[in-house]
């Protein structure tokens, strides 16, 4: 997948959250250390859970400053699915907030390694 490609993507990608409602701005207002969020994805991470996985993580990103991901249980991605969380990723690190990942599932690094996201997620 060349460079171009992915940036197709991530505008895809950024323009179906933007017509979702997109991710909240950060301010710069000083906070206080928060836990961690943690977001634990599913077993499908596909075009059609895109709005379901919206709304799942609105109140995770609303209320913490770092996220953690569990994708333990996916098992099954497809493209859409990856650029969400590419988006999502550079959305949340953009903000100056850390993203980590947590579990392990042989699909989803199946799925990662095959489409080399493993920089792009910050896996690497």
């Amino acid at each position: 997948m060349s460079e171009d490609d992915l940036d197709t993507m991530l505008a895809n990608v950024r323009s179906m959250m933007n017509e979702l409602g997109g991710v909240p701005p950060e301010d710069d207002a000083p906070r206080q250390e928060e836990p961690a969020g943690v977001i634990e994805l599913g077993p499908s991470i596909t075009i059609q859970a895109v709005a379901d996985l919206k709304e799942a993580w609105l109140p995770v990103l609303e209320t913490t400053r770092d996220i953690d991901i569990n994708v333990q249980r996916v098992e099954q991605m497809d493209t859409a699915g990856a650029q969400l969380l590419v988006s999502f990723v550079k959305s949340i690190k953009s903000q100056g907030r850390k993203v980590t990942w947590s579990g392990a599932s042989i699909r989803f690094g199946e799925v990662v390694d095959l489409l080399q996201l493993d920089q792009s997620l910050g896996l690497d």
